[in-house]
């Protein structure tokens, strides 16, 4: 999410999804963990030039919440992410959780949306 702008601080631990094995790795260049996602799951992402996978904005949003594997209230996620809402597509959130159809990341997409519901008109930007 820091690489896409969604959240405003460097991160000390590199997260990617897989769907192969979990695990972590740490070299000089930094931390790096893997996660595991279904393959159903496995989507939402755009080719780097040097050929890499980047989950998109919303796609990274959607696979923290399901991977953090708990619901909390939209203070919470605040708290923890400091969502920056101009990098983020709320449609295209609404339309990436509908088609991972987990009621739970649902529920809280539709807090994030609400929670930021005043400042609607900046989520239609993507960075």
């Amino acid at each position: 999410m820091a690489y896409r702008g969604v959240i405003p601080e460097m991160v000390c631990e590199f997260t990617s999804v897989t769907t192969g094995f979990p695990s972590r790795k740490e070299n000089s260049f930094g931390r790096y963990s893997y996660q595991q996602i279904a393959p159903d799951k496995f989507w939402g992402c755009e080719r780097c030039e040097d050929g890499a996978l980047i989950a998109t904005s919303e796609k990274a949003l959607l696979d923290w919440i399901y991977l953090s594997r708990r619901e909390m209230p939209y203070e919470q996620i605040e708290t923890e992410l400091r969502i920056q809402s101009d990098c983020v597509n709320v449609e295209l959130l609404q339309e990436f959780a509908e088609k991972m159809n987990v009621a739970r990341v649902s529920r809280m997409v539709l807090k994030i949306i609400e929670g930021i519901s005043e400042d609607a008109e900046s989520w239609s930007v993507v960075c």
